[in-house]
């Protein structure tokens, strides 16, 4: 049962060619609650939770940075860049707390195509998609970070100080409580797609860093062994000409199987509705009284029953760039909450 439907939400989300930052969530058709969803408030305990997990990613960064001897080297490694991924995150999160966001509203758009056989996609406000992008991002590399140190690069034996220990895994349970516990920001699999161009991005610099392209040399590591291979930034991804195999292969396993994995166990956790323990874990916005989401979602319905054609119109919120549409042959009408485009 809960293959059935991990399968069938991976082929309604996964085509890159959709609206990635809809509020209306593609399966249950329902709207997320934005400010719970992004920047959870109304609690002294969530303040202090996320004070406290934002004090540590920061912490541990801005320490790390400190105690680095190279520091123009230091974001050479994937830790640092999961590292500033989630100082960015929590960051963000913690002013969304302070600085509540706004529930998008779709009223006024509802009412304007109210005769027209229309899908109304109303997109998230650009603090809101900053905060899902940064979130995506610190989680999936944070796991990876995890996954890979422990299993990979620390050897029985290596000292350990407590930069090691707080980068490598405390980390990313503050962001883990934070974005899914704290706030609920759910994981669409169209995001993979951005993960997947950052990890293969990073790959691409190793290479460039190896012996194959500028072979800079890594100066954190020195060693009198000749068999160890101290100019790496990673000694298991050292692009030497006899082992490039061992290091495409070991790409493509982190790249292709390990973060897709990792993606998929915490989309499992961030909406819950494969796990039947769980029941669904997103916040959804409420509203009992007569405006946008609930006639939206009437409307919709009333149109799927009858087996009409529908347009989709986008709803842009009011601090996005609209050249990219006013410049093209539709019809473009202004709302107190955006703009509704329609072709």
């Amino acid at each position: 049962m809960m293959l059935c439907c991990t399968c069938h939400d991976f082929r309604t989300e996964f085509s890159p060619c959709q609206p990635w930052f809809q509020v209306k969530e593609p399966l249950t058709d329902r709207y997320l609650d934005i400010p719970q969803s992004f920047g959870a408030h109304g609690s002294a305990l969530i303040l202090v939770g996320k004070v406290l997990t934002t004090g540590v990613v920061v912490a541990t960064l801005v320490l790390s940075m400190l105690e680095s001897d190279h520091l123009d080297f230091f974001f050479a490694y994937f830790t640092s860049w999961s590292l500033a991924f989630s100082c960015l995150y929590t960051l963000t999160s913690l002013s969304n707390t302070l600085i509540p966001l706004q529930q998008p509203q779709s009223a006024e758009e509802h009412e304007a195509h109210n005769d027209a056989d229309v899908e109304i996609i109303v997109v998230a406000q650009s603090r809101v998609k900053w905060t899902w992008i940064i979130f995506d991002l610190s989680i999936v590399t944070q796991l990876t970070t995890v996954l890979v140190y422990w299993t990979l690069v620390y050897e029985s034996g290596d000292s350990l100080d407590y930069l090691d220990i707080l980068a490598h895994g405390p980390v990313f349970a503050c962001v883990l409580i934070d974005g899914l516990y704290l706030n609920r920001i759910p994981l669409r699999w169209m995001h993979l797609w951005m993960i997947w161009t950052f990890v293969i991005l990073y790959f691409v610099w190793t290479v460039i860093h190896g012996p194959l392209v500028l072979d800079l040399g890594n100066p954190n590591e020195e060693s009198d062994d000749p068999n160890q291979n101290d100019d790496a930034i990673y000694s298991n991804l050292s692009w030497q000409s006899d082992d490039i195999v061992d290091s495409v292969i070991l790409s493509c396993i982190v790249a292709f199987v390990v973060v897709p994995l990792e993606f998929w166990l915490l989309r499992l956790w961030s909406v819950g509705t494969s796990l039947p323990f769980f029941g669904d874990r997103r916040r959804y916005y409420t509203n009992d009284g007569e405006d946008g989401y609930a006639l939206t979602e009437e409307k919709s319905k009333a149109l799927e029953e009858e087996d009409k054609d529908k347009v989709k119109v986008t709803v842009v919120p009011k601090d996005e760039d609209t050249d990219r549409i006013e410049n093209q042959d539709v019809e473009l009408s202004q709302t107190g909450t955006g703009y509704i485009c329609c072709a």
